[in-house]
């Protein structure tokens, strides 16, 4: 007889929980607890044993649980939540970014020519300048021109990408050892920026399709790298009080991961999910390995129908606003073959997270998702949508309705709300980072970064949902106010709603007993001040499966980094 692996889960935590009861590893007391439970919300106290929570309730209800060699923690009031989950990363890419060059606080063309002048005095001629996070909007608008650093860079190829990853850009020297002319076609999907003058490609490539022109002759990491790399993005997410990330990877991505899973050496737990033109390799894969464990699971794929508002690719229906020309790009542009990806995937039980922005985007995937449900017949799937980001009242009703989740990214809202309104006409703007609306819709809404493309911080991210305040001060009340969301429905949305979603409620989300022990301490409780000081609230501890893999050494913790 075959026993569901639910139960055989349940039976193992309910032995151990039970063999345990009379003593606890660690006890943390005297805490102002959030459990996320909706019946029992707060606790003072909590108990674990190995990697499980043993007790959640009063600093008496886990008294008999300590005996000599019991590790007490006195929490002195401070503010303990499940472990944050990030829903959206590029982790690997993250993680790369970090030991690359950041364009982040670039605000002019001097600057970004610059910083490509000042990395390539620092190498070897032939070694490549990489790096990303340049915003063309801090400087006017101007997209960058090959002829801007071909005079600095003449002998290093340069490839950086813009801040969302939709668009990159290369000088002369990569466009040349890329085989890129004025003769080279737009691949599908993709698109050549090219002079209005002469027809030849100034430097910017827009969407995957294009980019790929240049990344397959970038000099590529090593496998040691790709592992010190892994371990950097680790540290920065449990700095931040992320205890797991679903990851948007590369294949080789997770060919690492499971290495470095392998030697015992992750310290977080990531949810991948690789990209969808890996699908047959994918089925495969699991039908030889199952979908993973507890620390690295690989049960769902990522894929993609449009780009983004800020490179003008997102899939909208109507024109844009300032490009008349264009309603953006079907990156999926093969869809009778992306629906049979679909078909196929979701026969085999593979989950999906696609990545849609625009608002045909969005109706599009709707759309797929329902057909895929019906044809291969009834079981749950909690199906997602990565940014859900431009949405009309249609869709928004859909989401709730149809149970698909949307995936957003709350610290958009407050970066790109600077300058949305040049893209997208203002009907749009009211469909736009919808997350009140779509929680009113009942849909399970799950909250993450994006991370390179925003900060990873989820103090950031329940800030922006919280206040919808513009970052650059502009909107004080909060842009489109009416979609602002309480502190209980943001940690919901980093915490409960994440489990849900990659179907580990069981043992993630909540702080109960027999649930993995995963919690993060803060500087302040959430719920007890101003919205606007969110965003100063700091990382005292982070814990993962029992364990202290983060502890700030600044008694008002790590407090959020903005980029």
């Amino acid at each position: 007889m075959s026993v569901p692996k639910k139960l055989i889960l349940t039976i193992s935590v309910f032995f151990m929980v039970s063999c345990a009861r009379n003593r606890a590893d660690t006890v943390y007391i005297n805490g102002s607890i959030w459990t996320g439970v909706e019946s029992a919300s707060r606790a003072q106290a909590i108990a674990v044993t190995g990697e499980y929570l043993v007790a959640v309730g009063s600093n008496e209800n886990v008294e008999h649980l300590k005996d000599s060699n019991t590790k007490i923690v006195d929490l002195q009031g401070r503010f303990v939540v499940p472990g944050l989950m990030d829903a959206h990363t590029h982790f690997m890419d993250g993680g790369f970014q970090l030991v690359r060059l950041n364009f982040r606080e670039v605000d002019s063309p001097e600057d970004f020519v610059y910083k490509i002048d000042s990395a390539a005095q620092k190498l070897e001629p032939g070694q490549w300048i990489l790096g990303g996070n340049w915003d063309h909007e801090k400087w006017g608008g101007e997209l960058p021109h090959h002829s801007w650093v071909d005079n600095v860079s003449k002998e290093y190829p340069v490839f950086v990408h813009r801040v969302d990853m939709h668009m990159a850009f290369a000088n002369s020297k990569a466009m040349q050892l890329a085989g890129i002319t004025g003769d080279t076609p737009d691949p599908l999907g993709g698109v050549i920026d090219r002079d209005h003058m002469n027809g030849n490609p100034t430097g910017i490539l827009r969407e995957a399709e294009a980019k790929e022109l240049v990344q397959r002759v970038v000099t590529p990491p090593t496998e040691e790298e790709r592992k010190r790399v892994l371990q950097k993005a680790m540290d920065y997410a449990l700095m931040c009080g992320i205890t797991q990330v679903h990851d948007m990877c590369s294949w080789e991505d997770l060919l690492t991961y499971r290495k470095v899973e392998a030697a015992g050496e992750f310290r977080m737990r990531i949810y991948a999910a690789p990209w969808w033109t890996n699908w047959k390799k994918q089925i495969d894969y699991i039908a030889e390995y199952g979908t993973g464990n507890r620390w690295l699971q690989w049960p769902a794929l990522k894929g993609m129908m449009d780009g983004s508002l800020g490179s003008r690719t997102a899939w909208m229906h109507d024109p844009y606003k300032d490009d008349p020309n264009t309603r953006g790009v079907i990156v999926a542009s093969d869809t009778v073959l992306f629906k049979t990806m679909m078909q196929e995937a979701d026969a085999a039980g593979i989950r999906f997270a696609i990545h849609a922005i625009g608002t045909r985007a969005n109706e599009w995937i709707l759309d797929q998702y329902r057909a895929v449900a019906k044809m291969n017949g009834g079981r749950e799937r909690r199906f997602k949508v990565e940014h859900a980001q431009h949405l009309r009242n249609s869709e928004i009703v859909r989401f709730g309705r149809e149970g698909v989740i949307p995936s957003v990214q709350p610290f958009h809202a407050i970066d790109d709300s600077r300058w949305a309104y040049k893209r997208v006409e203002e009907d749009v703007l009211g469909g736009t980072y919808a997350f009140k609306s779509l929680l009113n819709s009942n849909a399970k809404v799950v909250f993450g970064s994006d991370w390179t493309v925003a900060p990873m911080s989820p103090i950031l991210g329940i800030y922006a949902a919280v206040t919808r305040e513009t970052i650059d001060g502009s909107q004080p009340g909060g842009w489109h106010p009416n979609e602002k969301m309480t502190v209980d429905e943001a940690l919901l949305a980093y915490t409960a709603s994440v489990a849900y979603a990659g179907f580990q409620e069981d043992v993630l989300g909540t702080l109960e007993v027999g649930k993995l022990a995963d919690f993060v301490v803060l500087s302040h409780d959430l719920f007890k001040i101003e919205p606007e000081e969110i965003k100063n609230t700091g990382v005292l501890r982070t814990v993962v499966g029992g364990k202290t893999r983060f502890l700030s050494a600044d008694s008002g913790g790590k407090k959020p980094i903005w980029y």
